[in-house]
């Protein structure tokens, strides 16, 4: 019953639609209809401006943290903690206050990994930050961090389940991320 009502919790607090809102608040439009038409972090920051882009970031990042903080506090199993962080996710990137057009993950789940397992965390945004370096594509670079990031946690961690758990955030990523039509992800796929 916990993990129900942890995951029910973690999906709520993921559709807070930040990014939605603080759009609206500084221009009085639709982030969803501005630039990749993603409710995310960095299509505020591209778009709408830097201050938009951090405060976007800030509470994103927080809904994160908050959903790992509660469900530490509730001292379940540390496979339960890395399904907290796929509920908040799937909230996030399918919030039914958006009709299920939502951001990608990546702030809420640094957030969750910040109080969860920091070096994990770590070593997943290393890889996204040398990845987008070599691609130049932050898309490309997100889903080839994700790709490590069930590895990561299960060799931190040395738990089957935590290593399923984190293959389902990983599937829940990529799908987020290949569902955009326009996504730059598909332009590495195109012939030049």
């Amino acid at each position: 019953m916990k993990l129900y009502g942890l995951l029910l919790f973690a999906y709520i607090l993921g559709s807070f639609p930040s990014a939605y809102l603080v759009t609206k608040i500084f221009t009085g439009k639709d982030i969803r209809k501005i630039g990749s038409g993603n409710v995310g972090t960095m299509n505020t920051l591209r778009n709408i401006g830097l201050v938009p882009g951090l405060i976007t970031f800030c509470v994103d990042f927080g809904k994160g943290a908050a959903a790992a903080y509660v469900a530490l506090s509730s001292g379940v199993e540390q496979w339960i903690l890395y399904a907290v962080i796929l509920g908040l996710l799937i909230g996030h990137s399918w919030p039914v206050v958006l009709k299920f057009k939502g951001g990608k993950g990546l702030a809420v789940t640094a957030g969750a990994l910040a109080f969860i397992d920091i070096k994990a965390g770590l070593i997943v945004f290393a890889v996204i930050g040398i990845a987008a370096l070599v691609v130049k594509n932050t898309d490309i670079a997100t889903i080839i961090g994700f790709a490590v990031y069930p590895f990561t946690i299960y060799m931190v961690k040395h738990d089957v389940c935590v290593l399923l758990v984190g293959l389902m955030q990983f599937g829940a990523i990529l799908a987020r991320h290949l569902s955009e039509g326009k996504s730059s992800v598909f332009s590495v796929f195109r012939a030049p």
